[in-house]
């Protein structure tokens, strides 16, 4: 799980990329940056519900 934390640290890691690549494909009318952004936070919530320091 660290390593999937690590992908999306911050916008412009390869997770983030990845991802808002794809929607892009499926909604090409969503904002790249949003998308990214939206990545991030999420795999950060994720990471904490299952890791709570």
């Amino acid at each position: 799980m660290d390593d999937l934390l690590a992908n999306f640290a911050e916008p412009d890691a390869q997770g983030p990329r990845a991802y808002a690549e794809q929607m892009r494909v499926d909604h090409p009318e969503l904002d790249n940056t949003v998308l990214r952004a939206d990545a991030v936070v999420s795999v950060r919530t994720f990471h904490t519900v299952l890791f709570p320091s």
